[in-house]
């Protein structure tokens, strides 16, 4: 069964309307809460292994030989370039299109899942359902219905026209109104928050795009490259960045001017620039000069947009396993562009949307 073809499922039952109607009625009108949230999402176990025995050769003894696969494991992560998945696979738009539709039909169950959202409150009101437990072990088919302001629910069935509005709205509140990421000038990266740290927010974030993705509406593709890159790999020190990385204004210029000193006079004045944080991040190159200020732009971006954030950026890892969508973007890493900020909209399956309204919120008008 094609779950974007919605019209061949039944809407649910009157007394099944009306129970969540009332359930969802009362939290689509209430007021924000900054506090209160018993937000349920839990850490898996870490399921990263070592397995030594792939790298032990034969007829070595056995103290040598994990001293021998921890060599060659150290040496494989520093010395292999990370690969870029963006050209790992050339996939047409209509191939990438029927391979999200195929995984939909396969993950998507068939019933229901009321969800009561306010159109004058998209975040607090998708985040408070998305964020209990029980909401989140269902993998239904979204059944939408707006609440206004005043607590009244909008007429109308929704055969797919209000779960896609739902989508495009919940996109621009996810990367604008959640506090949970910045824009730089490559896409959005996450900002660090405590509070959505301690509440396990963007682990639910991380499963919302997959629903959006699995249920036909528009892709999240607002993410840079750079995040793409750590979620499908894990992997730090080999990402590619560059300044245009950083989201603040005044550290992207300062490490841009480092970045391109051509003398050692300008590069003095330019490392000034960095003095006020340098010194507290130990390990960077000191003194720099101009044969090491390419490590030290690369690892002081390292740094500020990924290190200290990667609590954020793991979680949304955990959330992304939801309908299997992970797994299902490591096997095909050209399906990236669902999550990529693209250099052009065509560069986003065209069925799945990529609508004139997220480029206007890309472009901040």
């Amino acid at each position: 069964m094609n779950h974007f073809a919605v019209t061949q499922r039944h809407a649910p039952s009157r007394a099944q309307s009306e129970h969540c109607e009332r359930q969802e009625r009362v939290e689509a009108s209430a007021p924000p809460s900054d506090d209160g949230m018993d937000l349920q999402g839990q850490r898996g176990p870490n399921e990263a292994m070592n397995h030594f025995a792939d790298f032990i050769p034969i007829d070595i003894e056995e103290d040598e030989a994990i001293e021998e696969a921890i060599r060659r494991s150290l040496l494989e992560e520093s010395v292999q370039p990370l690969q870029d998945s963006r050209f790992a696979e050339s996939l047409s738009i209509e191939e990438m299109t029927g391979i999200v539709k195929a995984h939909s039909e396969r993950v998507v169950t068939e019933a229901y899942r009321p969800i009561y959202i306010s159109r004058g409150n998209v975040w607090t009101t998708a985040l408070r359902q998305f964020s209990r437990q029980k909401f989140t072990e269902c993998t239904d088919l979204l059944y939408v219905t707006f609440a206004s302001d005043e607590g009244t629910n909008e007429d109308g069935e929704d055969l797919g026209g209000p779960r896609r509005e739902f989508f495009r709205l919940l996109v621009k509140a996810i990367f604008k109104e959640s506090g949970a990421f910045e824009e730089s000038l490559n896409g959005f990266t996450p900002r660090m928050n405590i509070s959505h740290v301690q509440n396990g927010v963007y682990r639910t974030i991380g499963q919302m795009m997959p629903t959006i993705i699995v249920q036909g509406g528009e892709p999240p593709a607002l993410l840079s490259p750079l995040v793409v890159d750590y979620l499908l790999t894990g992997h730090i020190f080999q990402l590619k960045v560059t300044p245009d990385d950083v989201a603040d204004m005044e550290l992207r210029e300062a490490l841009k001017k480092v970045d391109q000193a051509l003398t050692t006079e300008e590069l003095e004045q330019a490392v000034e620039c960095c003095d006020s944080w340098r010194y507290q991040l130990e390990g960077l190159p000191n003194p720099v000069s101009m044969d090491n200020k390419d490590a030290f732009v690369q690892n002081a971006i390292l740094f500020h947009v990924v290190i200290q954030r990667q609590s954020c950026y793991d979680q949304l890892v955990e959330g992304l396993k939801y309908y299997e969508v992970l797994p299902l973007l490591k096997e095909r890493p050209c399906l990236r562009v669902l999550l990529d900020m693209p250099e052009e909209p065509s560069d986003v399956p065209a069925t799945l949307g990529y609508p004139p309204e997220t480029q206007l919120l890309c472009s901040g008008k």
